[in-house]
């Protein structure tokens, strides 16, 4: 896990995996014009297929992507991050602990990279997080509400990153790890349940 990448070789070790290739297949090109275009449809498949159940693929995506190191680039280190967290989760048993360990720290550093003031505030900010102060729900009754069940799996999703995250971490006193674990699991049956219903190309990042 000390190999370091450029993001354009990491895309490029993802876009050769064998095992995705019938997903590649069904990627909107538009999605995957540049690299940072696909840096965030792949970050998102690999979520998606981690929902699915399907682990070793995920994890063939996250651990290339995981290896392009925090520029301060924070466009590109959301779905870097994201990447990150997904490798702990599907790191096979006898890479688990390094991966997790790879994954904290590479997290860490980024929230407390830069001047003085701007680290106070991502540190505010990430303490926020772990409180559980920015987890979204609302999004997700909307998308209920209107009976959005693709927009539903999107947003449900992209609260399972946070939630996975934030058990990586640790949790707080707030929000702990192991409510973390449980509300997660909940969203991947959601998920589940959403892609039996639609088809898994009905959803994003297909979609």
């Amino acid at each position: 896990m000390d190999e370091k990448l450029t993001l354009k070789q990491a895309v490029a070790q993802v876009m050769e995996v064998q095992a995705l290739t019938d997903y590649m297949k069904h990627l909107p090109a538009r999605d995957m014009r540049s690299d940072k275009d696909k840096l965030q449809t792949l970050s998102e498949l690999g979520w998606l297929l981690y929902a699915k159940g399907e682990h070793d693929a995920a994890f063939q995506i996250a651990k290339p992507l995981a290896q392009v190191a925090f520029d301060g680039n924070y466009n590109r280190w959301t779905w870097l991050e994201h990447a990150n967290v997904l490798l702990a989760l599907t790191a096979p048993e006898e890479e688990k602990e390094a991966a997790r360990q790879h994954a904290i720290h590479a997290i860490e550093q980024a929230v407390r990279t830069g001047d003085k003031d701007i680290v106070e505030v991502k540190k505010d900010v990430h303490k926020r997080f772990l409180n559980g102060d920015t987890l979204d729900t609302d999004s997700i009754q909307r998308s209920i509400d209107e009976g959005d069940r693709a927009g539903e799996a999107a947003r449900r999703l992209i609260l399972l990153k946070n939630l996975c995250k934030i058990e990586l971490l640790g949790g707080s006193k707030a929000y702990s790890a192991e409510r973390a674990a449980q509300e997660a699991e909940a969203q991947i049956q959601a998920i589940r349940e959403i892609e039996a219903e639609l088809g898994l190309f009905k959803l994003s990042p297909f979609a």
